[in-house]
């Protein structure tokens, strides 16, 4: 007893100290916050791509990793990126804005072009946008082409060789492991489960991708010679012969204005604010800004829309910021009807995930519009496979031009691993049962041909459901929605041509047709889910699960990027415990 009384009273006292570090960090950034709370005169917002820009601010996941750091930074939504810059706008300390870019960023091609329309927007109040990149991504450009002038760093260099999908394929390595997938899925384009089964793509997959990254790259031309007035032949030739690979290249083909140190862009800043020394010029970074100036204000409105972010992998019984389950969203549901809201815009930036889980999240809004209340959907950068199951019955479907969606199928897989441990580890299994299922799905056995039948019936039958919810959804007829399912995907502009969305628009789009629809002239916007964590409650989660704090940049080289979002979709397609509603690919 005297053993548990010591190591209890250690514990506290380690708890109690960390409250007293946590509460004086917090206090003495506080007080140091104050003394300098205001933006100085001639200051410059600086937004870097080089960050997480998730849909709402904050909903991303955390990083996982041994870094421990007291610092509470946000990773600033779209929405609220909209926000800041319409206050900066009105701030007279504010010369104009500096848009960077030194690796590549996590935006994604409908994001793009909302951030692109915000800077738009910005720059109509006539305040200037530079930019400025020492290695400038092909996405991250297409952002900074709305600039007045871009500065590319001397020794720099401008990624401009087009759009690719690149997809890594396991099949012979497992087999070199002893391990063999059992896959099944239903639609011929649901190539998710081809690196497992294949070691090339086949024509099926192969015929999806040119047709989307081709609309993608129409997308991304009309944008640039819109933003920049160049020749569209001659900057497509030069990226089909790769002649754009040095900085210099970048200046000669009028990709960029002028080729400078940073020291020497901060120089071109002083000179346009009329000022003589570096010192004269703040360069002050959007997060800066938004803790200093830039405090959400309450939108009024008696009368309230909800926008219900739906972001991340689609994944069962999770909670916390950056995936969707039915944990969550169920809670965002009961708020919604307990709150009174008079409609719902459903936010989409899904790739998919959990086949259950999907539909309990398609079951509450078809509860919503039982009760009366409008749902629109509105389509990110995904709203795919998962992603379109759980909108597919919204009243009205709103697409950006380039959002990836459809992908309507469904698979499962799981390993038989009995070559790798019987004839390489030497390992046996033996059984008795009561009967002859009870062992069945094992990766300790071979696969049954009644057992395949079995689970080829189920997928088949969850393929058949989600046709069925599709068809009910988009008053079409089940042999309609088949024709363009299968696991295909779609441009928002196919998509529309197809019968699987009905408006190309962005999220203003989405709102103004569900205020039509719930009649409301003025009303007030609720964003769910909500995020509550604040610093102590970070901490405690770092703690207890070793992740780190979560900032607003997240450094990483081209290379570690795709490699990073590999793993996240082969980690998704091996967690499949449950049918998948999943995209079957990443982007590049």
């Amino acid at each position: 007893m005297k053993l548990v009384k010591i190591i209890f009273g250690s514990c506290l006292g380690t708890i109690l100290a960390l409250v007293a570090i946590v509460g004086i960090t917090s206090l003495v950034g506080a007080i140091m916050g104050s003394k300098d709370s205001k933006i100085k005169s001639n200051s410059y917002v600086t937004l870097d791509l080089n960050r997480v820009i998730p849909e709402k601010t904050n909903n991303v996941q955390q990083d996982n990793g041994p870094n421990f750091s007291f610092e509470s930074v946000d990773a600033i939504g779209l929405q609220d990126i909209r926000r800041i810059l319409k206050k900066a706008q009105d701030d007279k300390s504010i010369e104009g804005l500096v848009i960077k870019s030194s690796m590549i960023g996590d935006i994604g091609s409908a994001k793009t072009s909302t951030l692109i329309k915000y800077l738009k927007e910005f720059k109509e109040s006539g305040k200037p946008i530079y930019a400025y990149g020492d290695y400038i991504g092909q996405r991250e450009y297409l952002v900074m082409s709305t600039a007045d002038s871009i500065f590319l760093n001397p020794q720099g260099a401008l990624d401009f060789r087009g759009f690719s999908r690149v997809i890594p394929f396991y099949k012979e390595m497992y087999e070199k492991l002893g391990i063999e997938w059992n896959v099944f899925y239903a639609g011929d384009f649901k190539s998710a489960t081809e690196p497992f089964l294949r070691t090339n793509m086949s024509e099926y997959s192969k015929e999806q991708s040119r047709e989307f990254l081709s609309d993608l790259e129409d997308i991304y031309y009309d944008t640039l010679i819109q933003n920049r007035e160049l020749i569209e032949p001659e900057i497509k030739d030069a990226q089909d012969r790769f002649a754009i690979r040095y900085a210099e290249d970048a200046l000669s083909y009028n990709l960029v204005d002028e080729l400078k140190y940073w020291e020497e862009f901060q120089d071109v800043l002083m000179a346009k604010a009329g000022k003589e020394k570096r010192e004269d010029i703040h360069l002050v970074d959007i997060n800066e800004y938004n803790a200093k100036a830039g405090k959400k204000t309450r939108q009024r409105g008696k009368n309230k829309i909800a926008i219900l972010y739906a972001e991340g992998v689609i994944e069962y019984d999770t909670e916390g910021p950056g995936n969707i389950s039915e944990v969550d969203y169920h809670k965002a549901f009961d708020k919604i009807e307990e709150k009174d809201v008079k409609a719902v815009v459903l936010r989409v930036n899904s790739p998919g995930g959990n086949a259950y889980s999907s539909e309990q999240i398609w079951h509450r809004i078809e509860n919503l519009k039982e009760k009366g209340i409008p749902v629109v959907a509105s389509y990110g950068n995904y709203a795919a496979s998962g992603g379109y199951y759980i909108s597919c019955n919204a009243d009205t479907i709103v697409s950006q031009p380039n959002t990836i969606t459809g992908s309507i199928g469904v698979f499962g897989m799981f390993p038989d691993a009995s070559k790798l441990l019987n004839d390489k580890l030497g390992i046996y299994f033996d059984t008795v049962k009561t009967s002859p299922y009870a062992v069945a799905a094992t990766p300790f056995y071979d696969l049954r041909s009644d057992e395949e039948e079995i689970f080829n019936s189920s997928i088949n039958r969850m393929y058949d459901l989600f046709l069925t919810r599709v068809s009910e959804g988009r008053n079409m007829s089940k042999d309609a929605v088949h024709e363009v399912a299968q696991g295909r995907v779609w441009s928002g502009i196919d998509a529309v041509e197809n019968g699987l969305v009905d408006v190309i628009g962005d999220l203003d789009t989405a709102l103004e047709i569900a205020a039509e629809m719930a009649d409301l002239e003025d009303y007030g916007i609720m964003e769910l889910p909500y995020i509550e964590e604040d610093m102590f409650q970070r901490v405690l989660k770092q703690l207890s699960a070793g992740a780190s704090i979560y900032t607003s940049k997240t450094p990483m080289t081209k290379l570690e990027k795709q490699v990073i979002d590999q793993y996240k979709m082969l980690k998704q397609a091996l967690q499949c415990q449950e049918p998948q509603f999943l995209m079957p690919f990443v982007i590049e």
